[in-house]
């Protein structure tokens, strides 16, 4: 899945823009490769092993002892727990005075169902969870069918379940990165389901 805001007028050949695409998620990961591979070493010394490889063979060598008190991990749960009891909500407000109370009660309403019926509160927990965990977490805005016998399609929040799969325009400056050209992440699927 990949967003790309293009502002050329001139229709690009496919495989144009599959090396634009390529580029762009190379240009990410190669920037931001070291804070990733410092997430997967944070999740790793807090649910595998504190000790790295070496030390911890270099200990037991000389008959050391290789103790690990996780206190951190304790913390992460607190600190999720209250959050599920405080979970965000999305608020509508009206900019200037085009819009009457009557349609901000409507979109409010409409977030609220999309909300619901999405269980935005766990999406919320599981990129918490990895911001806690990685330093960063992400969901993705979606639209999917209603049913098997419609085509009518409603809007979905989902959450991006490995923190690593997402990606952004490393010149992006803002916290949410809504002021990159392009975003994404990596989704494995079979070929059928692609088609």
């Amino acid at each position: 899945v990949c967003n790309v805001n293009t502002n050329s007028k001139k229709k690009k050949k496919p495989e144009d823009r599959l090396k634009e695409y390529l580029e762009n998620v190379n240009s990410w990961y190669g920037y931001f490769n070291e804070h990733i591979e410092r997430a997967r070493n944070f999740k790793s010394f807090l649910y595998v092993d504190q000790w790295e490889i070496e030390i911890r063979q270099a200990r037991e060598a000389v008959s050391k002892p290789t103790l690990q008190f996780n206190k951190l991990v304790s913390i992460i749960r607190a600190i999720l727990g209250e959050q599920r009891e405080n979970s965000p909500q999305i608020a509508v407000r009206g900019i200037n005075n085009h819009y009457n109370q009557a349609e901000i009660d409507l979109r409010t309403d409409l977030i609220r169902q999309i909300s619901y019926a999405s269980d935005a509160d766990i999406v919320y927990q599981i990129a918490s969870k990895d911001c806690l965990e990685a330093g960063y977490g992400a969901v993705y805005v979606t639209r999917e069918y209603e049913n098997d016998d419609t085509f009518q399609q409603c809007i979905r929040i989902k959450p991006i379940e490995d923190f690593q799969s997402a990606f952004w325009d490393p010149t992006a400056q803002l916290p949410d990165k809504s002021d990159g050209d392009f975003c994404g992440f990596y989704k494995v699927m079979s070929k059928e389901t692609f088609k």
